[in-house]
């Protein structure tokens, strides 16, 4: 647990820069309405920000519906956007929701109901009471709603809660406790089990911007001009070693929410009960998939390595055609392994929602996913192909030896384009569970579009692979030519859906105030629907043509 501690606050700092800066550049950010901001802060802090743990942390940051604040050494003060204010003393671990429920038995009425879920710890919130909103704080084994303006409440290492109504009055349903919620001492508080799995989420998500780093210098290298085959082979490892820790930071995460599902599952109000009996379910089966999904993500890496060394062989034996089709199978290997990746993402996003008691969003969502599911499937099977292509080439001279190399290119770009697919697929779900309507109708978009160019893709690369057996090169080069055409095709319509990469932003980040922001409450965040920059024109008409056969 201390070499957890360490490492956790020494790498915070090692890659803070990277973590703000995939923080400015996401399009979530810009557009989803959040429901508050961090006014201040002391110590230290942890953030589960817009469904990303280890956010870096700022006054004024905004905080979305689901997001978490665990505390240690320090305190929080978040400002809801109708002017509430929740102080967070150390210690704690909670999370802010909100939603609008039908209220009334008769004569329906729409309420919005904020809900503050404490896991841990202690808080103090105050509000001015409207009919129009109801606050409830929620605890593993009851529920406080408040019907007054200023509340205490917490809950200590055993989940009993506590609560003192200090202006107002409230209703409670399970056992509650009159008073303040007992200090726990560090050493307690840190290994109770809420902490230890917000920790292990946040020590996750470092070592997933850490893997970015390591992929951002790879590119720089293999992008220099006198860069080797090893270099470009480094950059496609430190890809898929990247997606292999992105799906164990979602898998970490998931096994956060499904620790909160089940302290909620204890609870005294059944409509709690509901929601986290859904989540344990959808917990489970989306830990299933990603075990899959990380499964497939070690043979990946597993295949690039053997790549290495046909490459090297290749080198050996001045096979140019080798090396080339080795290095397509080697990136097309890496996309296998984003691909994967986006559905771990993508599952995590869904077990997300159903923590928030969002079933009906998860349920919608859980089909997406699905899908996604078998779309890397199929993008692990091109790569094959590609790998098997390349060991072909390796193998054979001349003209047979470049007919394998085009046969490898044609299936490395199915397998970038169905990767391509899958993250667009994934960037609609996460912007749906968000609640960002315009982005997820974009991505979803896009991401049908680039289904239709990725069976192109895979349909040319099928006919190069069988050119190339048949030794007919010119043949697989016109098939390579109109598979990698495809592949291009879906990452011009997902440019603008995608989030960028750290090592490449579009825009230069531009400093964020540090300065507290003055004593007033939150504005509300608009945001306007841009309009779509996708080429919507007919795919058939630029359909390079191919020789007959």
């Amino acid at each position: 647990m201390n070499d957890l501690k360490h490492s956790e606050w020494f790498l915070r700092g090692l890659v803070s820069f990277a973590l703000l800066l995939l923080f400015l550049i996401s399009p979530a950010h810009a557009r989803v309405k959040g429901i508050a901001t961090l006014k201040n802060f002391t110590g230290d802090i942890i953030i589960k920000n817009n469904e990303k743990w280890g956010t870096t942390y700022m006054k004024g940051l905004v905080l979305y519906n689901g997001d978490k604040v665990v505390t240690r050494k320090g305190t929080a003060r978040v400002v809801f956007h109708n002017g509430a204010e929740l102080n967070i003393e150390p210690n704690s671990n909670v999370r802010i929701n909100e939603r609008v429920v039908k209220k009334g038995f008769i004569f329906k009425k729409m309420v919005k109901q904020r809900r503050i879920r404490v896991l841990l710890g202690k808080t103090r919130y105050k509000e001015e009471f409207s009919k129009k909103r109801e606050t409830r704080f929620e605890a593993p084994t009851a529920v406080a709603a408040l019907r007054g303006t200023e509340i205490s409440f917490g809950v200590d290492d055993t989940g009993t809660a506590y609560g003192v109504i200090i202006d107002g009055n409230w209703y409670t349903l399970g056992d509650v406790i009159a008073g303040e919620a007992p200090d726990l001492p560090q050493e307690i508080a840190d290994n109770t089990p809420a902490q230890r799995f917000a920790f292990a989420a946040t020590e996750a998500a470092i070592q997933a911007a850490v893997a970015a780093l390591k992929v951002s210098e790879a590119a720089k290298a293999a992008a220099r001009a006198d860069a080797t085959a090893t270099d470009k082979l480094n950059k496609v490892r430190e890809e898929a070693r990247a997606a292999r820790v992105v799906i164990k930071q979602a898998l970490a995460a998931t096994k956060d929410s499904k620790l909160e599902a089940e302290m909620m599952a204890k609870n005294a109000d059944p409509e709690v009960v509901k929601d986290a009996l859904e989540a344990i379910r959808g917990s489970d089966s989306a830990m299933t998939a990603m075990a899959a999904s990380a499964s497939a993500a070690d043979q990946a890496v597993e295949a690039i390595t053997k790549i290495v060394g046909v490459a090297e062989k290749a080198i050996k034996e001045k096979n140019a055609s080798g090396l080339n089709a080795a290095l397509e199978a080697a990136n097309a290997q890496a996309n296998a392994a984003l691909a994967h990746a986006g559905v771990a993402e993508g599952n995590q996003a869904v077990v997300d929602a159903q923590t928030a008691g969002a079933t009906e969003v998860a349920n919608e969502m859980e089909e997406k996913v699905g899908g996604a599911t078998e779309l890397a499937a199929r993008s692990s099977e091109a790569a094959a192909t590609a790998t098997s292509n390349a060991e072909k080439a390796t193998e054979a001279t001349g003209a047979e030896a470049e007919a394998f190399a085009q046969a490898a290119r044609a299936s490395a770009s199915a397998a970038g384009a169905l990767s391509m697919t899958v993250r667009a697929n994934t960037a609609g779900v996460v912007a749906t569970v968000a609640g960002d309507t315009y982005k997820a109708s974009h991505a979803f978009k896009a991401a049908d579009q680039c289904l239709q160019a990725a069976e192109k893709s895979l349909d040319f690369a099928e006919k190069a692979t069988k050119d190339a057996e048949a030794g007919d090169i010119v043949q697989a080069a016109a098939a390579a030519e109109s598979a990698v055409f495809f592949e291009t095709k879906t990452e011009e319509v997902t440019e603008d859906v995608i989030d960028v990469p750290a090592d490449e932003p579009k825009d230069e980040p531009q400093d964020q105030p540090q300065d507290e922001p003055k004593d007033q409450p939150p504005p509300e965040e608009t945001y306007e629907e841009e309009t779509s920059t996708e080429q919507e024109q007919d795919w058939k008409e630029e359909e390079p043509t191919s020789p007959s056969s």
